[in-house]
């Protein structure tokens, strides 16, 4: 899969020293991955006020099929409290190029993401 960037702007009422981004992409029956931006060195200090977060993945290698994007707001010392989040934020189809097999492998290659619609 290829590169993923996810972009959020926050409006906090009070400045937040330790916090990560959870994103969660799922199928329709099942999660697939749990990604933490703590994990890959994204741990953020918000401000008061208006402020953009920003955490970019190099790789999300996805099976072809449909996909739902949930991204929350965490404390960076406890995953279990949450700021704020949205579920199924977007939508996301991975496409083969070649219709021809079908494969139970995790990494399906050639694909692309193409994000559909926000919900």
């Amino acid at each position: 899969g290829g590169e993923l960037t996810i972009e959020l702007t926050v409006e906090s009422p009070q400045a937040h020293p330790d916090v990560g981004i959870a994103t969660v992409v799922q199928t329709l029956e099942q999660p697939v991955t749990e990604i933490y931006s703590t994990d890959h060195g994204g741990q953020f200090r918000v401000p008061q006020g208006q402020s953009v977060l920003r955490q970019r993945f190099r790789s999300l290698p996805l099976r072809a099929g449909t996909y739902y994007l949930s991204v929350g707001l965490v404390s960076a010392l406890d995953f279990t409290h949450m700021y704020d989040g949205f579920v199924r934020l977007h939508t996301f189809t991975v496409e083969e190029r070649s219709a021809l097999a079908h494969s139970q492998r995790i990494v399906q290659m050639p694909a692309t993401v193409v994000v559909e619609r926000p919900l």
